[in-house]
C-alpha cells in the first residue's frame, strides 16, 4: 500500500513477513485446537476419564476461535485486532501454560510425563514470546499507524 503525500514523495508500507508468520502460527494452532475438541467431543472412542465438559468443550472452543478471528483481523490491517491478537495470545497460550504447570508442579504428576509437560511450557512460551515480539516490534507498529491514519 503506497500514499502520495503530494510534494513526490510516497510512502510505501507493507505487512510485515513476520506478522504473516504470526497469523499462520495462530490460526494453525487454534484451528488444531478447534479440531481436537470437537473430535474429543464427539468420538466414541475417547475414554471418559479425558472426555471434556460441554462447558470446557465451550470455553475451549471460543478461546481458539478469538485467536483465529483476532490474527485475522491483524493481518487484514485492524489496529484494535492487533490488539485483541495480542490479548488471544495471551488468554490462550497463558492458560496453556499454567494449566501444564500446575499438573507439573502438582503432588500427583504421573498422569502425563514430566518431559510431555515441560515440553508443553517451553513450546507455548516460544509461542506467546513470538506472537509478543511480532506485534511489539518497530516494523509491526509502524504497519497498524499506517493503518490507523488509513
Amino acid at each position: 500500500m503506497t500514499q502520495d503525500f503530494g510534494d513526490g514523495a510516497i510512502l510505501s508500507v507493507k505487512r510485515p513477513l513476520r506478522l504473516w508468520f504470526a497469523v499462520a502460527l495462530n490460526v494453525l494452532v487454534g484451528g488444531l485446537s478447534i479440531a481436537l475438541v470437537l473430535f474429543l467431543a464427539n468420538s466414541g472412542r475417547v475414554p471418559p476419564s479425558i472426555q471434556l465438559s460441554p462447558s470446557a468443550a465451550v470455553l475451549s472452543s471460543l478461546g481458539a476461535a478469538f485467536l483465529v478471528s483476532t490474527s485475522i483481523a491483524a493481518i487484514l490491517g485492524s489496529p484494535r485486532g492487533a490488539k485483541l491478537m495480542r490479548f488471544a495470545a495471551f488468554a490462550f497460550f497463558g492458560s496453556i501454560i499454567a494449566q501444564n504447570l500446575m499438573l507439573l508442579l502438582g503432588t500427583n504428576s504421573t498422569a502425563v510425563p514430566t518431559q510431555k509437560l515441560v515440553a508443553n511450557v517451553f513450546r507455548h512460551s516460544l509461542s506467546l514470546a513470538f506472537n509478543l515480539w511480532v506485534l511489539r516490534s518497530t516494523v509491526t507498529q509502524e504497519f497498524f499507524a499506517y493503518r490507523a491514519k488509513v
